[in-house]
């Protein structure tokens, strides 16, 4: 791939992606140009199935999630704490461990693949339409103006989560600008805050009742009637 800087414009078969890291390289000099035209004939990613991990960063001793506008502030006197689960699966969860916040999230348990976050390394599968990075914002598309996923990271101790579909068991969570619905039985949860739950959301499965009685949002047994989402992402 020829760079920008050498010839001053857009031609479609000599463009390809690169993650954050390999933009730089390949910019700087340090990833010829050679290497880039090899890697773009086979894809790494695409033979792996996942990007490679992006890392972010949190501390302290507060997190804060935000699903659209549904705040849920998290005190971690535990150190496993679980904003959504479906059928008892973490679906999205927080880790705490020596004063470091970790974040885990895996939206469809059932595909394998898609977009993990697994201690705080985010990982993307390649077949979706496209995946842009802006700044601390990640936004996932099936199809032009179709969002599946937007996601903000604010370290040191902010989350917000702008757009997703979290789906398990026929169990499916959307989230817009208003907040959490559940797809099963079209409740709506928003413009609500909660602070101290060691959970958030919990849709499906009951939880033992020592657990149960830390979620301030539990649905259970709903009509199991969402589809996984498609695999290719098309």
């Amino acid at each position: 791939m020829t760079p920008w800087s050498e010839i001053k414009e857009h031609i479609a078969e000599d463009i390809t992606i690169l993650c954050n890291n390999c933009h730089r390289r390949a910019g700087a000099g340090i990833i010829p140009s050679e290497a880039v035209r090899e890697g773009d004939s086979d894809p790494i990613s695409f033979r792996l199935g996942t990007t490679s991990p992006e890392k972010v960063w949190y501390t302290g001793h507060l997190c804060r999630v935000f699903f659209g506008d549904l705040e849920l502030n998290f005190f971690p006197v535990t150190p496993v704490l679980y904003p959504i689960l479906l059928d008892t699966v973490p679906v999205f969860g927080l880790r705490m461990n020596d004063g470091r916040l970790s974040i885990d999230l895996n939206p469809f348990p059932s595909l394998g693949r898609g977009l993990k976050i697994v201690d705080n390394e985010i990982a993307v599968a390649p077949h979706w339409w496209d995946v842009e990075w802006i700044g601390t914002c990640l936004t996932i598309r099936l199809a032009p103006g179709e969002i599946l996923f937007r996601m903000r990271f604010e370290p040191p101790s902010v989350v917000r989560i702008e757009r997703a579909l979290f789906i398990h068991n026929g169990l499916g969570v959307a989230v817009d600008d208003n907040g959490l619905a559940v797809l099963n039985t079209r409740a709506r949860i928003g413009g609500l805050r909660f602070d101290g739950y060691r959970n958030g959301l919990a849709v499906g499965d009951q939880l033992p009742v020592e657990a149960a009685i830390k979620v301030p949002i539990l649905i259970d047994d709903p009509r199991r009637i969402i589809p996984d989402p498609p695999e290719e992402g098309s």
